[in-house]
């Protein structure tokens, strides 16, 4: 199955599909592509990641 790296836009709290009761954390993480997440990056609660940028972030810090 196809995943997408995402992370919740600023003050958004985004339900975890694959673990009900759960929530994504506020860091990037993978999760897989289905029409929910995919919903949520269109509607703008999530931000998808690209791994690359996150690559150069994280070792400028």
């Amino acid at each position: 199955m196809n995943t997408i790296r995402v992370k919740p836009a600023k003050g958004m709290r985004i339900r975890r599909i694959e673990k009900p009761g759960e929530f994504l954390p506020e860091t990037a993480i993978d999760v897989p592509a289905r029409q929910y997440y995919l919903r949520r990056i269109r509607e703008g609660s999530l931000e998808r990641v690209n791994l690359k940028t996150a690559k150069k972030k994280e070792t400028s810090k």
